[in-house]
This record gives C-alpha cells, structure tokens and sequence, in this order.
C-alpha cells in the first residue's frame, strides 16, 4: 500500500486501472471514507446500524462500477458522494413500498417464515401490488405511483400535480382503498 500514499484519490484510480490493483485502491478509499459516509448517512436516516448498511451497499456498487468512473469527469468524492445518496434514496424507496405492503394491504397478516420465501412471496406481492395500481383510475394511479415507487414527498406531488397537500393525502388514502378493495373483490389476500 506504500506506492499509494500521498496520493489523490484520482491518482490512485488511475494507478488502479493501469496495474490492475484495484482491490488495493477500492479498499484504502473504503477506509479512508467509511468513517464520513457512515456520519454523512447516520444525520440522513436517523439509525447508523441502516447508515452503515447503506455505505456497504454504495461500496458494492461503487466497486462494481468502478471501470466506468473516470476521474476527468468529477472528483471521485463527488461520485461517491451521488452513489451513496442514490442508494439512500433506493433504500428509502424500498422501505416505502414495504411499509405501505406491511401497513395497508397486509393487516393481520404475516408474510411467509424463511427469509427465501419472505423474498419470493415480496416479489409476487410486489408485482400484484403494481398490477393493482395499473389498474386504478388513473388521478389514483398517477399519484401511487409517484409516492409509492418514485418516492415523491407530499411537497413534491403538491407542485407536480398542482394539489393542495390535503388534496394529495385523500387522492393517496382513497387510492389505497380502492386497491384494499380490488384485492378483496379479486379474492387476492396477503397470508
């Protein structure tokens, strides 16, 4: 690790991809900003055990796409910096859908023991939850959608939509009855 000391991080980029080292350099970066990304994400989600899930997960990717970084276009911080949020953002979307699965549709119900067929099981109830939504008049639609999968705040669908905020609220709460009740009418119930 010698020959990398006193480097910028673009350097050390550089060096990796012409000698082929990058594990070495994927991994004096991981140490060098764990401890910032860690606290950076922590004063985002609120939990610094989901914090130091979110920058493992944004290492992984970074390490995986680290051919297509190339340090002409931004500092490499800058590009950890957009990875790491864009997986807090995934991650906040996914807890979002699960939140409104568990919440809404699934009341009363457990799904699945193993962690295999919680998996599998989320991924049906996933796709049947988009169908669902598919089929909803489409004020209804538009607005599930954008909260549910896009991860629109209320603000956000307030301006995109041109609705008052509790406008937004009844279209979302009325869009999550219809769907309760397409399910039920469909016989579709979440065990």
């Amino acid at each position: 690790m010698n020959h990398l000391e006193n480097k910028t991080d673009e350097e050390m980029i550089i060096l990796a991809k012409q000698n082929g080292c990058k594990n070495e350099v994927i991994g004096s970066l991981y140490l060098k900003y764990e401890p910032e990304m860690v606290s950076y994400m922590s004063k985002l989600c609120l939990n610094k055990q989901l914090a130091e899930d979110i920058v493992q997960d944004a290492f992984v990717k970074i390490y995986t796409s680290f051919d297509s970084y190339t340090p002409k276009d931004a500092k490499f911080k800058t590009w950890m910096v957009k990875i790491m949020l864009n997986t807090f953002i995934d991650n906040f979307r996914k807890q979002r859908v699960r939140s409104f699965l568990n919440n809404e549709l699934s009341k009363g119900y457990s799904i699945g023991s193993s962690e295999t067929e919680k998996t599998i099981l989320g991924n049906e109830i996933f796709l049947i939850l988009k169908q669902g939504i598919n089929s909803l008049p489409p004020m209804y639609k538009e607005i599930m959608r954008l909260f549910y999968f896009k991860g629109h705040s209320y603000k956000e669908l307030e301006k995109k939509l041109n609705l008052s905020e509790s406008r937004v609220k009844t279209h979302l709460h009325r869009g999550r009855d219809l769907l309760r009740r397409k399910f039920i009418n469909n016989r579709i119930y979440f065990y």
